[in-house]
């Protein structure tokens, strides 16, 4: 019984230690400008609670001057517990257009080891509508048949 117990001592000891070293990783930085630089190069462990990596991206006239006021992507990446990260995000959902002409704001909310390190700058491209496609398509055929020769 002395023997079963000191192997359960043990294995208990070694998955406490393996567990401790296991906590996630993400990459953090600062209102960075551009997802370069710190925002790529400096990773953090997550506290025991921080089970997702937040990446904040903020698309605006720097705080500095710049020539014809232009954008720029602000971006700051951190640990962060689920719950809190999908509020950010719902928060700034409205503001979250990636629009190139104005001021916008979103929250990226990621599980898993350094997996904020990409970000989305831009909008994704807007495909046509097919069926748009085809009646513009039907109705330059049928003015070619119909008119008088």
């Amino acid at each position: 019984m002395g023997f079963l117990c000191s192997i359960l001592f043990v294995f208990t000891v070694i998955l406490l230690v393996m567990e401790s070293g296991l906590s996630m990783e993400c990459y953090v930085c600062i209102n960075q400008e551009g997802n370069k630089d710190k925002c790529v190069k400096t990773t953090m462990q997550c506290l025991e609670n921080q089970l997702s990596c937040i990446t904040n991206i903020s698309y605006t006239v720097p705080p500095y001057w710049s020539p014809f006021g232009e954008r720029a992507h602000f971006i700051w990446k951190a640990c962060i517990s689920t719950e809190e990260c999908e509020q950010l995000k719902e928060a700034a959902g409205a503001t979250c257009q990636r629009e190139w002409y104005m001021d916008w704001r979103c929250v990226e909310c990621c599980q898993g080891e350094l997996c904020n390190y990409y970000v989305t700058l831009i909008a994704p491209l807007k495909m046509p509508n097919f069926g748009l496609i085809v009646l513009l398509a039907m109705t330059s055929i049928w003015t070619r048949v119909s008119l008088p020769v």
